[in-house]
């Protein structure tokens, strides 16, 4: 017996070995037969599904981590007050934002845009940006103030670094 189905035809010697010999059933063989296309078809369901599995896992591992991320720098704030070519400036960071004056906001810009960077001993070194979270926001006004008046920081801006 020769199998013509297309469905079938795919899985070839699996199905060929249960045609039927010696005057075995032929409604026998057809359930045999369509027994493996079952098992064919839902073994690629069953692989289809596990990969999809772990893609979604990855996912919310990554959302999991970018969450606790994010509240941890809506966590952190700072203040700073100093001066800038004799101006007073103040800078806050607060539930993410920077905001500053405009003369403090200009001359940090100029220390993002020579790659100051800043040595934090067994943390390395870390950039000079206000976009990169608190602790590199913080560390990048200081060093555009010409002199520092004062400095309030939560704990949150070190650990969110």
């Amino acid at each position: 017996m020769t199998v013509t189905d297309p469905l079938r035809a795919g899985y070839g010697a699996a199905i060929d070995t249960l045609a039927p010999r010696n005057g075995s059933s032929v409604v026998v063989w057809q359930c045999c037969a369509d027994s493996v296309h079952r098992a064919f078809v839902l073994t690629g369901c069953s692989r289809a599904v596990v990969s999809r599995s772990r893609e979604l896992r990855a996912d919310a591992r990554r959302l999991a981590s970018e969450a606790r991320s994010l509240r941890r720098d809506l966590a952190a704030w700072f203040r700073v007050e100093g001066t800038v070519e004799g101006v007073p400036v103040v800078a806050t960071w607060f539930r993410g934002w920077l905001r500053c004056d405009r003369e403090l906001m200009e001359r940090a810009l100029l220390v993002v845009d020579l790659e100051e960077a800043f040595e934090l001993g067994a943390r390395g070194a870390i950039a000079a940006s206000l976009q990169a979270g608190p602790l590199p926001a913080l560390l990048t006004v200081i060093r555009a103030c010409d002199s520092v008046t004062a400095v309030e920081v939560s704990d949150a801006v070190v650990r969110a670094s």
